[in-house]
């Protein structure tokens, strides 16, 4: 159910009540203007294009050993996308907080924690709906704060609008889609006189149609280049 859909609900019930006549007019005021809002949509669209695209850990920290997703990816990816459903994401720093600390060298480093609220503002309609979040960065330098704000921002960003980190093919929500794919990977192990007992054990599977659309776009790619590299040296 949509969040329009749900706000309509809201002010159904809200008739059946009978409580028209002895609540506050604003209290109906409300109801009515907020069946309009367009701010909840448009959060909507951007995460209906954000689940075909997600934003992959593709940075590496090569000093703890992890993978992340960098600011430049969150901008690139949700740049054109924000800007497509007309969603405004505007900033309001509340609190900001540096402290400088000792690091186990004896060097000064500068650790800072921000709060921040964030305004999904709607181009259409200027509703909006704004979240809070807090940001911590650290830097012998002068660039904790910046560092803490990105934090903010990119969080902000994952949390409220679920932001995968792998996309996802839309298609494969269609069973009819899943057997056909089911199919031409059953045909691609035939074709490649691949052992299906090593393939499924491979992907810890018992059949080719518990395969998940990761597996799947993987064994297809794999089994076609196996082909591909059979025929090249005949």
């Amino acid at each position: 159910m949509t969040a329009q859909q749900i706000l309509d609900n809201e002010y159904k019930e809200f008739i059946k009540m009978d409580l028209v006549e002895t609540t506050n007019t604003n209290d109906i005021k409300r109801f009515k203007e907020t069946k309009n809002v367009h701010v909840y949509k448009a959060i909507q669209l951007v995460m209906q294009d954000l689940v075909k695209t997600g934003i992959a850990k593709a940075e590496v920290n090569t000093y703890d050993k992890y993978k992340f997703r960098g600011i430049d990816a969150v901008y690139n990816t949700l740049s054109p996308i924000l800007a497509r459903h007309g969603l405004l994401m505007l900033q309001r720093v509340i609190s900001c907080n540096t402290e400088q600390r000792t690091t186990a060298k004896g060097s000064a480093s500068y650790n800072t924690t921000v709060q921040v609220e964030y305004d999904f503002v709607s181009a259409e309609d200027g509703s909006s709906h704004t979240i809070v979040t807090y940001g911590e960065g650290a830097d012998r330098g002068d660039k904790s704060i910046n560092k803490a704000l990105t934090a903010a921002y990119k969080y902000a960003l994952f949390q409220a609008l679920c932001i995968p980190t792998e996309a996802h093919d839309p298609d494969y929500d269609s069973p009819e889609f899943v057997e056909q794919k089911t199919n031409e990977i059953d045909d691609l192990i035939k074709q490649s006189n691949t052992d299906i007992d090593k393939f499924l054990s491979h992907f810890s599977v018992s059949s080719t149609s518990e395969l998940n659309e990761k597996q799947m776009k993987q064994a297809i790619q794999t089994l076609q280049t196996k082909i591909r590299n059979s025929r090249n040296v005949k």
